[in-house]
């Protein structure tokens, strides 16, 4: 549920995110996490179909926001600062997958298995006060940009038949 869930999540967010400020995206995202993982907490013993929604709305919206994230950062960069970026992201990503988890299952064996979900929200409410933190504190990213929607998995047309170097066919 949590997969089907990052596709009916992420891609409405991605396309507003695509046409707004990022970060007010971003800030309802982890707001629907806070909201996902405060209701899983209190749903115990719940219908089935119902925890399936609950984390197919709480997964979505995690899984969101790195991808939107992402994005941003990316808006904000220079070109030559791209490939590091992303290595930086990458690695601070998959640092924390590691670290949290483990955090959270320490603290499940204390505090029950609440625990998780509520890790969770702490960590989506500290995002959240951060986001709304620098909306006061930056100007938009993309303010003057227009959006045109391309496939980011085949060149243009023209960069198949010439090289970079005035006309000359590949």
């Amino acid at each position: 549920s949590m997969q089907l869930g990052t596709i009916l999540v992420q891609l409405p967010f991605g396309w507003i995110s695509d046409r707004t400020d990022r970060r007010y995206v971003l800030i309802a995202a982890s707001i629907m996490v806070m909201a996902g993982g405060i209701t899983a907490s209190l749903t115990i013993g719940a219908p089935f179909a119902v925890l399936v929604a609950i984390f197919m709305i709480w997964g979505g919206s995690t899984e969101s926001i790195y991808s939107i994230s992402s994005a941003h950062a990316n808006d904000r960069a220079a070109k030559a600062d791209l490939v590091a970026l992303s290595s930086a992201m990458l690695f601070a990503w998959s640092i924390s997958g590691f670290v949290i988890p483990g955090m959270a299952t320490a603290l499940t064996a204390v505090f029950g298995t609440q625990a998780f979900m509520y890790v969770a929200v702490g960590i989506a409410a500290a995002f959240c006060l951060f986001v709304l933190w620098r909306v006061f504190q930056a100007p938009p990213a993309h303010a003057e940009a227009t959006f045109a929607p391309m496939s980011a998995q085949a060149p243009l047309p023209a960069e198949l038949a010439f090289s970079s170097d005035a006309g000359e066919e590949r």
